[in-house]
């Protein structure tokens, strides 16, 4: 059971890596769709939230203004995160 749990947090750690390696050093468009491959493979991905405001810092350019519009992938990843665990409920085929 240890050992299982271990492995199941080794592959979470290891897909946040890379995750945040594409954020890094490919275009947003990439980022967005290996973060939405990850946030279906594993049951909760809440990191999915936290990147998305990485993606906000590295391709938006966030300042410290207050303006709302600034935090787009943030705003539209914490939707889709909501969105994807309603549809993780109702899915008959996804079983994890």
């Amino acid at each position: 059971m240890l050992k299982l749990l271990i492995i199941n947090n080794m592959k979470r750690i290891l897909l946040d890596i890379i995750l945040l390696l594409v954020i890094i050093m490919l275009p947003w468009e990439v980022s967005v769709l290996v973060g939405l491959f990850i946030l279906f493979y594993l049951k909760s991905f809440t990191e999915f939230i936290l990147f998305g405001l990485i993606l906000d810092i590295f391709h938006s350019g966030v300042s410290l203004q207050s303006n709302i519009s600034a935090y787009r992938f943030t705003l539209a990843f914490i939707v889709i995160f909501l969105i994807s665990y309603f549809l993780k409920k109702r899915l008959k085929f996804y079983s994890r």
